[in-house]
Order: structure tokens, then sequence, then C-alpha cells
């Protein structure tokens, strides 16, 4: 059956249909199991739990179907969706993403509407061969990825693509803002894919690693991090599979690996920062700090960590960002941080002195308030 979780939820015959199977008791007691682990609880109370939160979704959903309900005819979703559960009578994913999107384009400024609308889709994003397909004939799995951060990030390539596509018509309800959930979609199917075994270069064995790095300085970018921490321990595990050793050797040679193939000490920061917020990272929490502590400590001039290419400007700029992120950081204790912060401020009067930037501001020509400020 091409259903969405949502249309199973509103769909009484097909949600019972479900619930009859042989596989959900096994189910639920299997996600019992894991959630009284997690939480240290009883797992016959969690298997209750569970139990009753599918039976009154099934009540509800009969509910519903029993109730003389209007249909949408000629009528928007927006114009019905108090009074009607979303159906999509499509026969496919992508009829259904093209229902959807009729509907949002109708929906207009209906937030209620198009909040229902981007659920759904979030659910047909997730759906197997969906976004293969969305995206089109592509090379590899690496072009994938680029052009889908592409798509989250409102930079979509143009041409090519037909007016009414459908990759087209998300991207700018994407960058509207408008698909909260749609969008939180793609990264989590970006995360699984960068983290899963499949191959980057398909076909292209030379290729690999040249793959990982474009994505790894796509990702770990100068003004944030794609998809936050999560991306960051799918990079990480990622780059594993390319060492000969694993375990706690191996993880830590990955975190040595990847924060030098980061171009700028801002990317590397970002990244060891980001990685503490992961279980990887807290697992590595004494390797992670003690690189993050060499990369700055080890600095003997502020040029170390920014270089020489730039404005004296921009560069003190890089470092005041460095020391921001340090400062407002909640994954790594103020005692690591604070030595780390005081060597960025060394670092930067040293430079001032150096370079006579002070110096430089002021021109004795000026007038005394030209000079003052």
């Amino acid at each position: 059956m091409v259903l969405t979780p949502t249309e199973l939820l509103h769909h009484y015959r097909e949600l019972k249909r479900l619930l009859d199977m042989d596989l959900a008791p096994a189910v639920v007691d299997r996600v019992a199991t894991v959630q009284a682990a997690l939480t240290q609880s009883d797992s016959r109370e969690r298997r209750d739990r569970l139990q009753a939160l599918l039976d009154q979704a099934l009540k509800r959903a009969r509910a519903a179907f029993t109730q003389n309900l209007p249909q949408r005819d000629e009528a928007s979703f927006a114009q019905v969706v108090d009074a009607l559960a979303a159906h999509t009578p499509a026969e496919d994913w992508t009829g259904k993403i093209a229902i959807l999107l009729a509907e949002m384009d109708r929906a207009g400024d209906n937030a209620r509407a198009m909040g229902l609308l981007d659920g759904v889709l979030a659910d047909v994003i997730g759906a197997r061969g969906v976004v293969a397909e969305l995206f089109g004939t592509l090379p590899n799995l690496g072009a994938l990825l680029l052009l889908m951060m592409d798509l989250i990030n409102d930079a979509l390539p143009l041409t090519g693509r037909a007016p009414d596509d459908s990759l087209l018509r998300i991207n700018a309800h994407l960058a509207a803002g408008r698909l909260v959930e749609t969008r939180a979609a793609f990264v989590d199917y970006f995360q699984r894919s960068l983290h899963a075994v499949t191959s980057l270069a398909k076909n292209e064995p030379r290729g690999e690693f040249e793959s990982f790095r474009t994505l790894l300085e796509r990702v770990v970018a100068r003004d944030g991090i794609f998809g936050g921490p999560d991306t960051v321990e799918a990079i990480m595990l990622r780059y594993v599979r390319f060492l000969n050793q694993g375990g706690v050797a191996g993880r830590r040679e990955a975190i040595k690996a990847v924060t030098s193939h980061l171009p700028t000490a801002l990317q590397q920061v970002r990244f060891l920062i980001a990685l503490a917020e992961t279980e990887l990272g807290r697992e590595q929490m004494d390797y992670t700090i003690s690189t993050l502590e060499h990369l700055i400590g080890s600095a003997q001039r502020m040029e170390d960590l920014v270089g020489h290419k730039g404005t004296p400007r921009t560069r003190m700029q890089e470092i005041v960002l460095i020391d921001r992120f340090l400062h407002e950081t909640t994954s790594l204790p103020a005692r690591i941080c604070a030595p780390l912060t005081e060597k960025l401020d060394a670092l930067v009067a040293g430079f001032l002195a150096d370079h006579q930037v002070i110096e430089k501001m002021d021109d004795p020509g000026d007038s005394l308030r030209v000079r003052a400020v």
C-alpha cells in the first residue's frame, strides 16, 4: 500500500488492517523494551502505555470514519481543513507530492492548513525511493547529497528544470520557511545517507575521499554546521571506515584527521565543539578537548590560526568568532574554555602591538575629536 503514516492514522480500515497483523504486538514489545532500557522504567508498563496509544488512535479513526464528513470536491484543503482529515487519492508517491503542492498553493497564508500539509509531505519524503525519484538521475550519492544541501539552503540550480518541477516548488516553500517538518525530513535523509555504507562516488574508487572532503567542507562551513551535531557524528562514522583500525584508536585517529582536513581554524573549532555534543564526542571527550587545546594552545601568533590573507580587521573578526564559540558552548566545561579564550586574547593583543594597528589608525593630521573616535 502506498500510504504515509499520517494517512494510516486517519484511515480506520487501513489502520485496523495494520494493527491486526501478527507484526504489531512484536513491534510494541520491541519498542517498549528499548524505551524501558533508555528510561530505566518497567517494560510491561511501557508496553501497556504504547498499546493504549494505539487503541486510542484506532478509536479516533473509527469515530471519524462513522461521521458524515464533507467531501473535498472542488473545495481546497484549506477550506475544509477544520472538518476533513487529510486524504490524497493519488496512486503513487509523486502523485501525492503533486497534490500536496497544489493544495499548498491554494492554502496561501492559512498557517494551520500549511502546517498539516507540511506534515504529510514530510511523511512522503521519508518513504523509500522518493528522494531519489525527486532529484532524478545523478552520478552518485555524493552528487545527490550536495544537491540536497543546495535545496535546503535555497541554492538549488534552476537550469534544466521545468517551471512546474516539484523540486523547484518545494525549494520555494523551503526558502520561505514554510516547510519545517519537510526540511527536517530532508536533513534526516541526508544524515542517514552520510552515515550509511553506500559509496559516495560509485564506480569511482579514487573519487570517494575527494567526495567526502567536498561534503565535509560544505557541512562544516564558516557560517554554521549543516544539520548540527548529528551531521558531524555521521561525518565521523563515515570517516572511520576509511581507516584500517577500529575501536578507540580508530575513532581518535578519525577526530584528528577530520579536524586537519578542515581548511580554517574557525571551521576546526566549530567542528570540535559540535563533536563534543555527540555520543561519539562524549565518549572521546578527553581526546576532543586535547585536540582543541593543541589547536589553540600551540599557536604562537595570531597568524598561526588565521593565516596571513585578508585585512587585519577580517582576521581579527575570525578570532572574535572563535572566542564567541568558546564562550557560548555548553558542551565543554568552563574550566577548559577559559584558558583558551585567554590565549586568544593574548594573541590578538600581540597582533595589535606587532603590526602597530592602533598607531596606524591614529593619524596625527586628524582633529582631536576624530582621533579620539
